[in-house]
């Protein structure tokens, strides 16, 4: 890998609600700022079923930080559901390189949490700013592409998808106007989307088949 590039403003927060309890399963939210917003829909709806936790940042998943920096909170929780994104930033990376960090942190999952459920949420769309109902022309192709690799890469790997593009795509008004985040009514609907695979994940193989 190639020295890292950096945005103008480099985050990773970490947040382990119930830190010191083990009488419900663990769940793991990998993520950027979108991830953030939904949190709490997710907290509410697993309230008494699971305990939340959010690993979200703006490191591109092929960065060497972001292997350290998950590593360190794999290591010392266990999780029995992890549901992860990783695609909006880093776009001074390549497609490829995108391949190359997707596979690296299905790896680590492998290693480091081996008997967790994996779920995969893919990227959400991007629009023009204050213009929700149109898509930027340059940014929502890359999601596009990076959408269809790790649908690929999930599908050979074994990892049930949510496709959380489709969950607000055509829907302009669950939009902010910077065209990248969405509001408390869009939030709530990615939140509730993640939370039915979160709690196929939980209740067994039964759950949904992966595509």
């Amino acid at each position: 890998m190639k020295k890292p590039i950096f945005e103008s403003n480099e985050w990773t927060r970490v947040n382990v609600t119930g830190a010191n309890r083990c009488n419900l399963p663990r769940v793991l939210l990998i993520g950027d700022s979108i991830v953030e917003a939904y949190r709490r829909e997710v907290e509410t709806r697993l309230d008494g079923k699971a305990l939340v936790a959010t690993f979200t940042t703006s490191t591109f998943c092929g960065d060497p930080y972001f292997r350290s920096e998950l590593e360190l909170l794999l290591n010392r929780f266990h999780f029995e559901v992890i549901h992860a994104n990783n695609g909006l930033h880093g776009c001074g990376y390549s497609e490829e390189e995108y391949r190359r960090g997707l596979n690296a942190m299905i790896d680590l999952f492998r290693t480091d949490a081996p008997e967790a459920a994996l779920l995969w949420g893919m990227t959400t769309p991007v629009t023009c700013g204050g213009i929700p109902e149109e898509l930027h022309p340059e940014l929502n192709p890359r999601v596009i592409e990076r959408n269809r690799i790790a649908g690929e890469i999930m599908k050979q790997r074994g990892i049930a998808v949510d496709n959380q593009y489709e969950v607000v795509a055509g829907h302009p008004e669950y939009r902010r106007p910077d065209g990248y985040h969405f509001n408390d009514v869009g939030s709530a609907a990615l939140g509730r989307r993640a939370t039915e695979f979160i709690m196929e994940a939980l209740e067994g193989p039964s759950g949904r088949e992966v595509p």
